[in-house]
C-alpha cells in the first residue's frame, strides 16, 4: 500500500482523537453528541483499526513473498553461472598438453563449485528467514495495538450506551486513560510498517553482497587454479 494510505489512516487517525476531545469538551459547541455522530466516531475508530490491519497484514504477505522470490530468482541465476564458469574451466584444462597435472585441478574446480553452490542456497535460506522475522516484528506490534484498539472501541461503545448526563464523562474518562496510550500504540505500527519495508530493501541488497561475495571468491580459486595448470610441467 502505498505512502498515500499511510498519510490518509494518519489522518483519520489524528480526526478521531480531536473528535472524542471536542466531545468530551461539551461537543460542538457545548452540546451532548447526537446518535449519529456518535455512530460516526465508532465507524471512523473501526475503519482506522481495520485499515492499519490490513495495510500490515497484505503488505507483509505481498512483501514477504516478493523478496523471497526475487532472492531465489537471484539464487538460481547465480547458480548457473556458477555451472557455466565451471563448464568452461573445464575445457581450458582439458585443452593443455600435461593431463596428469590437470586431473586434480579439475577435481578441485568440481569440489569448489559444489561447495559455492551450497553457500549459494545458503544466502538464500539466510534472506527468507530475515524476511520472514521482520514481517513477523511488525506484525506482532499491530496485533498489540489492535488488541488495545479494540478495547478502545468497546470504551467507547459502552460511552454510546450510557443516559446522556454521563455521556460526556464517560468520553473524559477515556480521553485521560487511553487516548494517549492507543494512539502511540497506532503511530507504533505505522512506523514499524515504514521500517518494515525499508528493512526489506536492504534485506535484498544484502542478498545481491552475499551472491557477489561468493561468486568473486570462486572466480578467485578457478583462476588460481587455471595459472597454477598452465605452468605444471
Amino acid at each position: 500500500m502505498k505512502y498515500r494510505t499511510i498519510m490518509l489512516l494518519r489522518r483519520r487517525t489524528i480526526y478521531v482523537f480531536f473528535y472524542i476531545y471536542q466531545i468530551a469538551l461539551g461537543g460542538k459547541p457545548m452540546g451532548i453528541p447526537t446518535q449519529q455522530e456518535q455512530i460516526n466516531l465508532l465507524t471512523n475508530v473501526q475503519e482506522v483499526f481495520d485499515n492499519i490491519k490490513m495495510l500490515v497484514n497484505d503488505e507483509g504477505i505481498s512483501t514477504v513473498s516478493f523478496v523471497s522470490e526475487d532472492a531465489e530468482k537471484i539464487i538460481r541465476r547465480n547458480q548457473d553461472h556458477l555451472k557455466l564458469a565451471e563448464e568452461i574451466a573445464i575445457i581450458k584444462l582439458s585443452n593443455l598438453e600435461n593431463q596428469n597435472c590437470t586431473h586434480q585441478k579439475k577435481t578441485t574446480i568440481k569440489k569448489n563449485t559444489e561447495e559455492c553452490l551450497l553457500l549459494l542456497k545458503s544466502c538464500g535460506s539466510t534472506i527468507t528467514n530475515e524476511i520472514k522475522d521482520t514481517s513477523s516484528k511488525v506484525t506482532n506490534i499491530t496485533s498489540f495495538a489492535m488488541e488495545d484498539g479494540q478495547s478502545f472501541l468497546d470504551s467507547l461503545r459502552n460511552c454510546a450506551s450510557i443516559s446522556k448526563l454521563q455521556l460526556i464523562q464517560c468520553y473524559r474518562n477515556i480521553i485521560s486513560e487511553k487516548v494517549t496510550p492507543l494512539k502511540e500504540l497506532l503511530l507504533e505500527a505505522i512506523r514499524s510498517h515504514k521500517s518494515g519495508n525499508l528493512e526489506s530493501t536492504l534485506i535484498r541488497s544484502t542478498a545481491s553482497d552475499c551472491v557477489d561475495d561468493i561468486l568473486r571468491m570462486y572466480k578467485e580459486k578457478v583462476s588460481y587454479l587455471l595459472t597454477e595448470a598452465t605452468s605444471c610441467t
